[in-house]
């Protein structure tokens, strides 16, 4: 039984010898209902026009960046691939203002105690220290957020980096 590319490119019902696609198959990177899917939204001649300019080492990666674009077109039919980095790029520049934002709140807060501590005199050591100490506290607790919000930030950068190597065709890698 040929695979649905040879069917579709050749009309034959047998797949020609050094099918791409049959080897894919064989090897679980797409199954035949994915290419047959591929072939609705894709001219199939321009699906095997990339993958025979592709190296062999890339044609995995080839097929999976057209399997991404076409869930993501499936996803948001209008916008596709770049609706998801649209929205990924307006997640992160949210990230971004927000800890710009706690860090000027932080940068706030330092200068408050800072005046704080020079305006009053408290004759007690225990009651300044006391004071001293929730100050740091209120500030570490402030430092904290902006650490996960950083982490956030990365997070939704990894996001990005990932989506362009799957649009790319490149094979994403964990790093």
């Amino acid at each position: 039984m040929p695979c649905v590319m040879c069917r579709e490119l050749h009309g034959i019902e047998t797949c020609v010898t050094g099918c791409y696609y049959a080897a894919l198959v064989a090897q679980g990177v797409v199954n035949p209902l994915q290419l047959a899917q591929l072939c609705s939204m894709y001219i199939p001649s321009a699906i095997h026009r990339r993958m025979t300019d592709a190296p062999p080492e890339e044609r995995v990666g080839v097929i999976e960046s057209f399997l991404y674009h076409y869930w993501a077109r499936s996803k948001d039919m209008l916008r596709g691939s770049m609706g998801i980095l649209e929205d990924l790029s307006a997640e992160l520049a949210e990230k971004n203002a927000e800890v710009q934002k706690l860090e000027a709140e932080l940068a706030d807060l330092k200068w408050e105690h800072k005046e704080k501590f020079a305006a009053e005199m408290v004759s007690d050591d225990d009651e300044r220290l006391k004071l001293e100490l929730e100050a740091e506290l209120a500030e570490l607790q402030l430092a904290l957020k902006i650490n996960e919000k950083k982490a956030e930030v990365l997070k939704v950068e990894d996001e990005i980096d990932e989506h362009k190597l799957r649009c790319s065709g490149r094979r994403y890698q964990q790093r």
